[in-house]
């Protein structure tokens, strides 16, 4: 269907063809929805304008006839169109003329649908005004390398921009030797992070917390007190090493750590008659240097002995008591066992063995042959006991 307005159409009526709507204005045809520009102070009139729009092409002339041998005659050239622009459109218009209204700045063309003639609009722009006046230009910015940069950095606004995020990270931050710092979030106070001299520092905080282990400013800390707080693993072979010593929580201080180590002492057996070959005790004590505190045990093979005499039997200490010390011990004769004790004196190294007169009394009898019973060369006996060196 071609464009065909209304003939004779009443002043508001619209006409809509290929998607395009018009509303006739008693003058012409205007696009609707035209939004009509403010409009400018007219400026002066320009130079001679650019040449006008060439005119319609005529019509093609009839062709020939069929199988002769000569061209038809071209058509008439159409004319030139003519642009106009005023307040009111051109009398006596040629199909293919412009015109602008120089109110609105709309530019229409006249155009015939085969019977009526019109002017229609072309573009639903408003007429633009006259170009204001040009600023003053602004300074050349610098256009930041960011691969180099050689000034300070500082954002637009405090503690508003954040550096990367948990999608997009920056693989590696290398840092002169200057200050890290960060604000504290409860005090804003500032906690700087430096590296001198191979020693890193955190100034600005009281404690550093790692898990349930807290490092303060005097001490290793565990949030949980039922925690133990571990220093090295399970299988190292190095030692904890502490400068001078070790204070426990009763004020005391050990400053040397004395390993108590087992040595072999020739303990001496005695008593009236008694005789044997070689050495028949097996003596050793521990001690503890700094406390004097002796730990000590005697065992007695009696294969070596030749005459187990009448008298009361004795044996002797690592080291004379500072004020006695207590011993026990058992006697082993066949297969019956007998307890067995030991006294001896402040300041002396001897020790008197004595065995108890029945199983339920305390009556005290010298350690002898006979008593508590006799004694063979498979028989054995055992002291031990703790005291305190002079």
């Amino acid at each position: 269907m071609p464009l065909l307005f209304p003939s004779a159409p009443s002043i508001g009526q619209q006409y809509s063809y290929n998607g395009r709507t018009w509303q006739w204005t008693g003058s012409v045809w205007q696009s609707v929805g035209t939004i009509q520009g403010l409009q400018g102070t007219q400026g002066g009139f320009g130079g001679a304008g650019t040449q006008g729009v060439q005119g319609l092409l005529g019509s093609q002339g009839l062709q020939g006839l069929q199988g002769a041998s000569f061209q038809g005659t071209q058509g008439l050239q159409g004319p030139n169109a003519a642009i106009a622009f005023s307040t009111n459109p051109p009398s006596s218009p040629l199909l293919g003329d412009r015109w602008t209204d120089s109110n609105s700045g709309s530019e229409y063309t006249w155009v015939t649908d085969g019977v009526n003639y019109y002017w229609v609009e072309l573009s639903a722009s408003g007429y633009s005004g006259v170009q204001g006046v040009q600023g003053v230009q602004g300074l050349q910015g610098i256009a930041p390398n960011l691969l180099a940069v050689g000034t300070d950095m500082l954002p637009a606004a405090d503690n508003t921009s954040t550096l990367g995020n948990n999608t997009y990270r920056w693989k590696s931050l290398s840092l002169g030797p200057g200050t890290l710092s960060i604000t504290d979030q409860t005090l804003l106070t500032p906690a700087n992070l430096t590296v001198v001299n191979g020693v890193f520092n955190i100034n600005g905080a009281q404690q550093v917390q790692v898990g349930n282990i807290r490092i303060t400013g005097n001490g290793i800390q565990s949030l949980q007190s039922a925690q133990d707080i571990t220093i090295g693993n399970a299988g190292d072979t190095g030692y904890l090493a502490t400068a001078r010593g070790i204070k426990f929580p009763d004020g005391t201080i050990q400053t040397s750590a004395v390993v108590p180590i087992n040595t072999s002492y020739a303990s001496t057996w005695a008593g009236t008659g008694l005789a044997y070959t070689g050495t028949p005790l097996s003596s050793s004590y521990i001690s503890i240097a700094d406390s004097k505190m002796v730990t000590f045990r005697i065992n007695a093979t009696l294969t070596t002995v030749t005459n187990f005499g009448s008298g009361a039997y004795t044996v002797t200490l690592p080291s004379n008591s500072l004020d006695g010390a207590n011993v026990v011990g058992d006697i082993l004769v066949g297969t019956t066992r007998y307890r067995l004790y030991g006294l001896t004196t402040p300041g002396s190294s001897t020790v008197t063995l004595y065995v108890t007169s029945g199983n339920n009394t305390h009556t005290m009898s010298a350690f002898a042959q006979g008593t508590p019973a006799t004694l063979t060369t498979s028989s054995t006996f055992n002291v031990y006991g703790t005291y305190i060196a002079a």
